[in-house]
């Protein structure tokens, strides 16, 4: 990577960073501007990007690489907003995700749209209770619709995750649900 390259990622990076802060509502736009051109900067465009540990360590924030297999699909995110406990991504097309404590509670830009959902806790996923989760998402009509599944956590175990060349000690967890026609884990 060449010098010139650094300054200017490390520049978006900063004009990022102070848009964030601002209180001037004037700004937002300038701040999804300054998000995107952060956000490609880093994934590059089309098929030949490669996220490596070194642009991970260079962003200096945190980044989600998200895979959608089933449709040949994957972005890297930044986080855009909190609200509470939910914490939402953004990938620089404008498709978001949020998710509480790592679960998803919402997406946009993904057809069918999450518009929220009633999900369990990590503690309820690790207890291996059984529960209802509730999915509410928009229908071909634009209506909200709703789909139940009852749902159980099991632990799986510890395990070591490599993540870009970064090792961590994690707790395997699955969730087995039925609903409406399907089954999925």
């Amino acid at each position: 990577m060449t010098a010139s390259n650094v300054a200017a990622r490390a520049a978006v990076i900063a004009c990022v960073a102070l848009a964030a802060c601002s209180s001037d509502k004037n700004n937002v736009r300038e701040f999804s501007l300054l998000r995107t051109a952060l956000v490609q900067k880093i994934s590059g465009t089309g098929n030949e990007f490669e996220l490596t540990r070194a642009l991970i360590d260079e962003a200096q924030m945190p980044l989600m690489l998200a895979e959608v297999k089933q449709h040949d699909v994957r972005a890297t995110l930044i986080p855009i907003g909190q609200n509470g406990p939910v914490i939402t991504w953004s990938a620089p097309d404008g498709t978001t995700l949020s998710l509480r404590e790592g679960i998803l509670v919402g997406s946009r830009g993904l057809s069918p749209d999450l518009m929220s959902a009633a999900v369990p806790s990590l503690n309820d996923l690790r207890a291996g209770k059984t529960f209802t989760r509730s999915h509410y998402f928009l229908g071909h009509d634009d209506q909200t619709e709703r789909a139940d599944f009852t749902c159980s956590g099991q632990v799986i175990g510890q395990t070591v995750l490599e993540i870009f060349e970064h090792r961590h000690q994690v707790t395997r967890i699955t969730e087995s649900c039925t609903g409406p026609g399907r089954v999925c884990q």
